[in-house]
C-alpha cells in the first residue's frame, strides 16, 4: 500500500483505479465483515485521494444474491459514491444503481462491440451530461448548457454547482 502512495505522489494522476479493493487490502483484512479491519485501508485510500489530489475508483465485489456491496459497512461509509449492479445485464444493457453524498442519477450503459457505452445522454447522470456538453461545446453560456444537457433544471444546477465546487 506504501507503493500506491509512493505513486501518485511521483506520478500525481487524476485517477486511480484499486481492482480489486480486497487485492488492495491483501493480508490485512483477515475477516472481510470486520469493519475494525477496513478501516485503515479505507483511510488510506482518503489520504492517497486527499494528498496526491486523485479521484479513487474502489473496484469491489457485491453480494451475487442482491447486487449490493458486500462485506464491511466501512466500505461503503467511507465511499463518496456507491455504484451498484443489482441486477445481471440483459439484451447487452447494464442498469446502474448509484447512491452517494450527492444527488446522483442511476443510468444504463449498452454494450457496443467490445466496450459500453451510456445509454443516451438523457440516461446519463447529470454531471456526466455537463461534462460531455462542456467537451463538445467549450465557452457555452449557461443557458445553452440547460439546454444542450436536458433533464431538469435544479438537477442540473445543482450538478453544475457540484461539479464547481470540486473545481
Amino acid at each position: 500500500r506504501v507503493g500506491l502512495r509512493d505513486a501518485v505522489e511521483s506520478l500525481r494522476p487524476d485517477i486511480v483505479v484499486v481492482d480489486t479493493l480486497i487485492r488492495y487490502a491483501g493480508e490485512a483484512v483477515r475477516d472481510s465483515g470486520q469493519s475494525a479491519q477496513w478501516s485503515p485501508i479505507m483511510a488510506d485510500l482518503l489520504r492517497v485521494a486527499r494528498a496526491g489530489g486523485a479521484g479513487v475508483i474502489a473496484l469491489h465485489h457485491a453480494c451475487k444474491k442482491t447486487g449490493r456491496s458486500r462485506d464491511s459497512g466501512e466500505i461503503t461509509a467511507a465511499a463518496d459514491v456507491v455504484v451498484e449492479q443489482l441486477e445481471r445485464h440483459k439484451g447487452g444493457k447494464q442498469s446502474l444503481s448509484v447512491r452517494g453524498r450527492w444527488a446522483l442519477e442511476d443510468f444504463t450503459v449498452v454494450l457496443a462491440g467490445d466496450e459500453y457505452t451510456l445509454d443516451g445522454a438523457w440516461g446519463a447522470p447529470a454531471a456526466v451530461r455537463i461534462v460531455e456538453y462542456l467537451r463538445t461545446h467549450p465557452g457555452v453560456g449557461t443557458t445553452k448548457l440547460r439546454t444542450g444537457v436536458g433533464g431538469a433544471t435544479g438537477t442540473t444546477d445543482a450538478a453544475l454547482a457540484d461539479l464547481l465546487l470540486q473545481g
